[in-house]
């Protein structure tokens, strides 16, 4: 097999490319975040996932499967309606409003309507709601037993009375508010949105119940609103008759008072005070015009008297026809005299004639002026007389508007009294008379939408939803697992992750062999298999690290026991043995030493013989009958096992073996055992540090790979030793063509 093959086993980098740099604790060993890393932690937990759904999955259905089933049916209510008004008048009882909806559904379930469907359907006989079928015969006796020694226990320290005999009739109360609470706590009454549809579901493990009682419930509640809606309407035509009859009584008294009242008061239909309110406004009007003409007449008569004693400055008198004549004739009187004066003398006949004659005009003028005056007088005294006698009349009015007046006020706020008791009769009347006809026309405030029908299938379980929801939590609860685990997990899974953590060179991975399989015998008896092939390919990384001095002692050591490096050792001693090369191992592991067994040699004299000057190396130096390598036993138990390894003896003893073979490959003990280890680190050439596949954790190698590094060991690099070829590809990630090359391995076996 050439060499490019063992790029399965070992990297195709040198070790030399990564410089040590100590180990790399980390709580996260997850290199490759992303999902690709993800699917890989899937596909390597597979089988708990798996077996977590599967299990998961089936109990679910296992319970769902031994549930009973229960069944839903449904009606649907319309709340709020109004009743038909039949006069078109304002209802006697008032309608629903909005928000009455809610009121409604606490209604419908209400015990009352669950205790008449229980008694209209006999409900108290049927096995679900009665008390005695829903818990165990075992479980009643012992509740029976408890309360007994309860009962029992609190007589005897005094704190309670004995029982009292139970009352007739409570076992059936008990029985019935059993059925009730059942019923109510099957029963679901919820709005339908914002809507005034109202959904009355029952469940029952009977679908023939849950239709049947849920049509009980709704037809029991439309009943029940009628029945309701009958005896407040006859109640309200009852208080309306009876309310209506006092009202008439009440409008006769106040119409008999009222009339009493106006009797007495002396008020009659044709004299009431508005009438005597107008007579005095009239009488008013006259006193103002009579006091204006009194005031005129007086007005005249002193300008009369104020006048000269002819009056020929007052008006009427120059107004009067007769002095207007006589002024006439004095006036020609005056003339004629004149004229006569100049013809004539004084003691002419014609001149005294005329002087006569005026004289008497000037009396006659006198006596009428005389006679207009007198007259004012009179017109005065008259209108003195007139304006008096308003007066008094109109005193007399106002004292008998006041009287009647306050009369009138008791009278008119009995007469609204009466007013009122004959309006509030006239609309109790009429609604006497509505409720009366309507009365017969009685309507629930809800009708029924739809009836229940007989549910086909369960409402509970939900078969297909609970089953989803167990796959989803199943699938849940395996991620949960999974990553509880990888969380834990702190085993070393590929060569990234070891470069990684521990910071030195991953070399390769040693697969693991069946059971009754041997690594010590499975090299030589297969040489051309998967192991021999890692094994050599542990050797060309040793040779290639340092071509121009390859390494020749090689210490084998892990960090804790059954690692695999004892194994390894022998198989890497055989399989470059029968190469041609020479080799010895060294059991170096002087407390728990295990080459000499599978070599098959005596496990004394050995290196602690040699070391303590007590055989030659002749003597202790075997040679292996399955192939051509030698071993070194470990000896006579020696108790200073470190105090051997760095002795002078140790050192001469590599140096012996050097110029004679090509391979010493010394098998230690663990390092986090025993410090025996730490001494051997500085002799050796390499050191292969060994690690159980995802068995060995980081906790346990760092130290060991910390303590390599501290005592001055050159670190060759790690091997993943007992790897599951067939789980590595899932494990570590399709860089590693396990599948396509099993294939190859197995034809070169054959």
């Amino acid at each position: 097999m050439t060499q490019g093959n063992l790029s399965l086993f070992v990297r195709d980098q040198l070790p030399s490319q990564i410089a040590p740099r100590g180990p790399i604790l980390s709580e996260n060993m997850e290199e490759e975040p992303g999902i690709r890393n993800f699917w890989r932690i899937l596909v390597r937990r597979r089988w708990l996932i798996g077996l977590t759904i599967l299990a998961l999955t089936g109990s679910a259905l296992g319970v769902v499967s031994a549930l009973t089933p229960r069944y839903t049916a449904e009606a649907l209510l319309m709340v709020g309606d109004q009743q038909p008004k039949m006069l078109d008048l304002q209802a006697v009882v008032t309608g629903l409003e909005g928000e009455v909806t809610e009121s409604e559904i606490q209604v419908v379930r209400s015990r009352r309507i669950a205790r008449m469907v229980i008694e209209k359907l006999d409900l108290l006989h049927d096995p679900n709601f009665m008390p005695a079928k829903h818990q165990p015969l075992w479980l009643s006796n012992f509740e029976q037993q408890v309360s007994r020694f309860w009962a029992g226990t609190g007589q005897w320290l005094g704190l309670s009375n004995p029982p009292a005999k139970a009352p007739a009739g409570a076992e059936e109360e008990t029985a019935l508010s059993y059925a009730i609470n059942n019923l109510i706590k099957h029963l679901d009454v919820t709005a339908k949105g914002r809507s005034r549809v109202v959904s009355v579901t029952f469940e029952s493990t009977s679908p023939q119940l849950a239709a049947q009682v849920t049509n009980a419930v709704v037809q029991t509640y439309i009943q029940d609103e009628l029945d309701s809606k009958m005896l407040q309407t006859v109640q309200a035509n009852q208080w309306l008759t009876a309310r209506v009859e006092d009202l008439r009584n009440q409008v006769i008294g106040t119409d008999r008072l009222v009339q009493q009242r106006k009797n007495d008061a002396g008020i009659t239909e044709g004299k009431q005070v508005d009438l005597i309110n107008e007579q005095i406004s009239s009488l008013s009007e006259q006193l103002i015009l009579a006091e204006a003409d009194e005031a005129q007449a007086d007005s005249k008569v002193g300008e009369a008297r104020r006048a000269s004693p002819t009056g020929t400055a007052i008006s009427e008198v120059a107004a009067s026809p007769v002095v207007q004549k006589l002024r006439g004739d004095q006036a020609e009187l005056h003339q004629k005299i004149a004229e006569a004066s100049q013809r004539m003398g004084e003691k002419n006949p014609v001149l005294i004639q005329l002087r006569a004659q005026l004289a008497a005009n000037t009396a006659a003028l006198n006596s009428e002026t005389s006679r207009v005056v007198s007259g004012l007088t009179s017109s005065a005294s008259s209108a003195h007389s007139r304006s008096e006698a308003l007066r008094r009349a109109l005193t007399t009015l106002k004292q008998e508007a006041g009287k009647t007046g306050a009369a009138d006020v008791e009278i008119n706020a009995q007469e609204r009294e009466a007013q009122a008791n004959h309006a509030l009769y006239d609309r109790l009347l009429s609604r006497a008379k509505e409720t009366s006809i309507e009365s017969g026309l009685p309507q629930p405030h809800a009708h029924i939408v739809s009836n229940a029908d007989v549910p086909v299938r369960p409402s509970f379980p939900n078969k297909p939803l609970v089953l989803a929801l167990a796959v989803v939590g199943a699938i849940l609860v395996a991620m949960l697992l999974v990553l509880g685990l990888e969380s834990i997990d702190q085993g070393f899974r590929d060569l990234n992750q070891v470069e990684t953590v521990l910071g030195v060179s991953a070399l390769g991975f040693i697969p693991k062999l069946r059971p009754n399989e041997f690594p010590e015998t499975y090299v030589l008896a297969k040489p051309f298999s998967a192991y021999a092939e890692a094994i050599r390919g542990i050797y060309t990384s040793l040779i290639l690290s340092d071509v121009d001095h390859p390494p020749k002692i090689v210490l084998i050591t892990s960090s804790l026991p059954g690692e695999g490096k004892s194994s390894t050792a022998i198989a890497l001693a055989r399989l470059v043995a029968r190469s041609g090369r020479r080799v010895v191992v060294i059991d170096s592991d002087l407390r728990n030493p295990r080459v000499h067994l599978e070599f098959g040699v005596p496990i004394k004299p050995g290196l602690a013989d040699y070391l303590a000057n007590r055989a030659p190396l002749e003597e202790v130096l075997l040679k292996d009958r399955e192939s051509d390598a030698f071993v070194l036993p470990p000896g006579t138990y020696a108790p200073n096992p470190t105090d051997m390894f760095s002795s002078d003896n140790m050192k001469r003893l590599l140096q012996a073996l050097s110029s004679t073979f090509d391979l010493i490959i010394l098998d230690s003990a663990p390092l986090l055992a025993v410090s025996d280890t730490r001494n051997l680190c500085r002799l050796a050439d390499k050191v292969l540090f060994v690690v159980r596949w995802q068995h060995t954790r980081n906790a346990a190698a760092a130290p060991a790979v910390r303590q390599i590094l501290a005592a001055g060991g050159n670190m060759a690099g790690v091997l993943l030793t007992m790897t599951d070829m067939k789980r590595l590809p899932d494990v570590a990630g399709s860089a590693y063509y396990q599948r396509q090359l099993s294939t190859y391995y197995h034809q070169g076996d054959a």
